[in-house]
């Protein structure tokens, strides 16, 4: 892998922040983490104390420009209101064959007990009704129905399943197959939890849409919502 000096790497990482031909130099780099306790996690750092740049790990070269392109397929699929949530991207690169990306510097949501209680209904509030939003952009298709129905159908096949809900399964096959029941696929962030909810400029955005999908699983996402910010039992039945 080839190796740059200070002054390349300063260059390249310029230009992707300001543009070539700006006569503008990054003069502050602080370091946020240099290793993630996941494989393909990337090294952090803040840009002149604005800008956050992510990049890729030796062993996962391609984790940033995959990061980049799953926001901008997300981005589209929404539409620019939905997408708001999304930040937007400033830079994109490669330093020594390995990609990076930079956003607009975010704040984490607060931590400790008084202080996540003092904010859950704000996150919820404003949350929600964008996860509803997103389940209305879905799509019916032919796809959609063959994939659930043979998903309901390995349900079907599991002796050691309780009675009870391999015969639910099998019903909803049975409606899926029938056409009473129709089927739907909607955008999913994949992995919508506390620590990739942060606030910019009083608004609350979402991070890390590797995971994500145009033609996902509305219900995962608000799960997934629920382990980390305790919806009670009245709310998520209703959601």
């Amino acid at each position: 892998m080839p190796l740059l000096g200070q002054s390349a790497v300063t260059e390249i990482i310029s230009n992707a922040l300001y543009g070539e031909g700006d006569v503008r130099r990054i003069e502050q780099v602080d370091v946020i983490r240099t290793s993630s306790i996941v494989a393909d996690g990337t090294a952090i750092f803040v840009l002149d104390g604005q800008f956050a740049m992510f990049l890729s790990p030796d062993a996962y070269r391609d984790a940033a420009e995959q990061q980049r392109r799953a926001m901008v397929t997300m981005n589209v699929a929404v539409g620019d209101q939905l997408g708001e949530r999304i930040l937007p991207i400033i830079g994109a690169g490669s330093l020594s064959e390995r990609s990076f990306l930079i956003l607009p510097l975010c704040k984490p949501l607060k931590s400790g007990r008084i202080s996540r209680r003092l904010q859950q209904g704000r996150v919820i509030n404003e949350i929600l009704p964008w996860l509803r939003a997103l389940a209305l952009r879905s799509d019916v298709c032919d796809e959609a129905s063959n994939e659930f129905a043979s998903s309901l159908n390995a349900l079907v096949a599991m002796s050691d399943l309780r009675d009870d809900i391999r015969e639910d399964a099998n019903r909803l096959k049975n409606s899926i197959e029938q056409g009473a029941l129709k089927v739907t696929h909607s955008p999913m962030h994949g992995d919508l939890w506390r620590n990739n909810l942060m606030e910019r400029d009083g608004r609350l955005v979402v991070i890390d849409w590797a995971g994500s999908a145009c033609q996902g699983y509305a219900i995962y996402d608000l799960l997934r919502f629920h382990q980390s910010f305790g919806l009670s039992g009245k709310r998520l039945g209703t959601e």
